[in-house]
C-alpha cells in the first residue's frame, strides 16, 4: 500500500494562483478595531519548534492521502476578490489542513478527545450570542473544536482573516502603505478583544502571517493616559529608522475610512484589553518541501495548539514547552528544550521568512 507522512502532505506545493486581475485599493477598516502599538518578530514560531514537538507524528507513515478532487481549474485559480481566494482555500488548503488535523489529533490523543479534533471553518460558525452580531466583527475563518462551543455556535479558538496580496503585504512596499497596520489591528481585535484567543492569522495569495497576542499590564492610575501611546514600525530598507504614528492619528484614519462606527464591544471577552507588541511571522505561499515552514504546516500547528491554553496573558512559556512532546507511547520525538527567542525584538519592518 502506498504511504506518505503528514509532513509530506502538509509541505506539498500550494496551488499556483493568477492574481494579475486582483482588485486593488484600500483594505476594509473600522474605527473600533484596536490599534497595533508595535510589531515584533515571532522568532519562536519555526520549523524547528514544530518538529521538536511533533516529529514522531509528522514523520509517521500513513496511508496515501488522495489529491484534491476534482482538481482546481484554471478559472478557479484566478483571484479577483477575497471571495474568489476563499474558494481556493475552501477547496484546497482548509480541507487539507483539517484532514491532517484529524489524523494528527488521533495520534496525539489516542485514548481521549480524539473526536474533539480542531478544524478550520468559516467564521460564521462561531457566535458569542451576547450581543447583536455584527458581520464587521466576524472573522473570515475560525479554529473550532466539537466540545468548545457557545449557546449559539462554536468558540473561535484561532481567528483568521483573508486579504488580497494586491492590497496588503509584509513586503517593504506593502509596509509603506498608509493602511498597512489596519488588517493587523483587525486580527488583533478578533483575537484579543472579541474572542480572548492568543493565536490568529492573516492569509493572502502570497503569504500566511501568524500572530500571537499579548496583554499589557497597565497600572489603573495610568489607564487614562494611554491615548498618547505610539504606533511604531521599522522600514525594511533601513531597520534603524523608526516610523512613529500617534494613536490619535491612526484612530482618526480608521474613523475617516470607515462607513459606520456605531457598533459596541461592551460584551466582548476582553473589553478593556491593552496590548504588548504583536508577535508576527510571515510564511510564503510558495514555500514547499519538508525543509521549509509552509502555509499548511503552520496552520496545522496553530490549530494543534488550540488544545492547550489559548487565553491571553502578559507573557508565555516558549512554544516548545507549551506543546512539548508527549510520552514515548504517543510521540518519541526530541525532548531537549532550548531557550525561547520569542521575546527578542528584532525590528518591525524586517521581512520575515
Amino acid at each position: 500500500m502506498a504511504q506518505t507522512t503528514l509532513l509530506q502532505y502538509l509541505t506539498s506545493p500550494n496551488p499556483v494562483l493568477d492574481c494579475t486581475r486582483s482588485s486593488t485599493g484600500t483594505n476594509t477598516v473600522n474605527a473600533r478595531w484596536d490599534v497595533v502599538t508595535a510589531l515584533q518578530d515571532w522568532t519562536d514560531f519555526s520549523l524547528e519548534t514544530i518538529m521538536q514537538s511533533y516529529s514522531s507524528i509528522l514523520l509517521r507513515p500513513i496511508p496515501l492521502i488522495p489529491d484534491i478532487s476534482p482538481a482546481l481549474t484554471e478559472l478557479e485559480r484566478k483571484i479577483f476578490t477575497e471571495r474568489t481566494f476563499e474558494t481556493v482555500l475552501e477547496r484546497a488548503t482548509v480541507t487539507q489542513v483539517s484532514h491532517a488535523l484529524r489524523v494528527g489529533w488521533h495520534f496525539r490523543y489516542p485514548d481521549k478527545d480524539a473526536d474533539d479534533a480542531a478544524a478550520i471553518a468559516k467564521g460564521d460558525k462561531t457566535k458569542r450570542g451576547t450581543i447583536i452580531e455584527d458581520d464587521r466583527f466576524s472573522p473570515d475563518w475560525a479554529g473550532i473544536r466539537r466540545y468548545e462551543s457557545t449557546n449559539f455556535g462554536y468558540k473561535n479558538l484561532c481567528p483568521g482573516a483573508t486579504k488580497l496580496a494586491s492590497k496588503w503585504s509584509t513586503s517593504a512596499e506593502g509596509q509603506e502603505r498608509n493602511d498597512f497596520l489596519f488588517p493587523l489591528g483587525q486580527i488583533q481585535t478578533y483575537c484579543g478583544r472579541l474572542w480572548g484567543s492568543r493565536y490568529g492569522y492573516i492569509i493572502t495569495p502570497e503569504e500566511l502571517v501568524v500572530v500571537m497576542v499579548r496583554r499589557e499590564i497597565v497600572d489603573p492610575g495610568l489607564a487614562n493616559q494611554r491615548s498618547a501611546r505610539d504606533v511604531q514600525r521599522l522600514t525594511a530598507s533601513q531597520v534603524s529608522h523608526t516610523r512613529t504614528f500617534s494613536y490619535e492619528t491612526v484612530r482618526s484614519e480608521f474613523q475617516a475610512m470607515s462607513l459606520d462606527t456605531g457598533s459596541s464591544f461592551s460584551d466582548d471577552a476582553n473589553p478593556d484589553i491593552e496590548y504588548r507588541p504583536l508577535l508576527w511571522k510571515s510564511i510564503p505561499w510558495a514555500a514547499a518541501g519538508g525543509k521549509f515552514l509552509t502555509v499548511k504546516l503552520a496552520l496545522w500547528y496553530l490549530l494543534m495548539l488550540t488544545k492547550t491554553d489559548v487565553t491571553i496573558q502578559h507573557s508565555y512559556p516558549p512554544l516548545r514547552e507549551i506543546c512539548a512532546p508527549t510520552s514515548a507511547r504517543t510521540v518519541s520525538g526530541p525532548t531537549e528544550k532550548k531557550k525561547s527567542a520569542q521575546e527578542r525584538d528584532t525590528g518591525v519592518g524586517k521581512k520575515k521568512r
